[in-house]
């Protein structure tokens, strides 16, 4: 099985959404320790080429929660009903975006936001058994 996660001299990364909003996402590598605070997260490949740093991560898909810690946490991230169809797919990197004090709602318009620009694959397919 592929490793989710990669060493990376490149510890951020923007994703933009269709608004024009630029997002700045810290790519996580283990232990993550996440606040219980709400934000977005997103299952990216992304190499270490120039090619790559150039285009930018593949988005293959996009999720939030009120308190990230519980929903892709260390102990929570491998029973997720999308990451290990993204680790199938060669998902690298887990991209973070942290809201503290932010309200899930506003969690929700950014993941809105970020899906409408990136229209990830696994965002609109159904959930496949583990």
């Amino acid at each position: 099985m592929a490793s989710f996660f990669a060493p990376t001299a490149l510890p951020m990364v923007t994703l933009t959404g269709v608004s024009g909003t630029r997002y700045p996402f810290t790519l996580k590598p283990p232990p993550w320790p996440l606040p219980a605070e709400a934000g977005v997260y997103a299952a990216l490949v992304y190499g270490d080429s120039l090619a790559s740093v150039l285009v930018g991560p593949t988005v293959l898909y996009i999720g939030m929660s009120g308190s990230l810690d519980s929903r892709v946490g260390p102990s929570n991230i491998m029973r997720h009903h999308k990451l290990h169809q993204a680790i199938e797919r060669g998902a690298n990197y887990l991209g973070v975006l942290i809201l503290p004090g932010a309200s899930s709602a506003l969690a929700r318009d950014v993941e809105s936001d970020l899906i409408a620009a990136y229209q990830p694959p696994l965002n609109g397919s159904p959930v496949k058994a583990a």
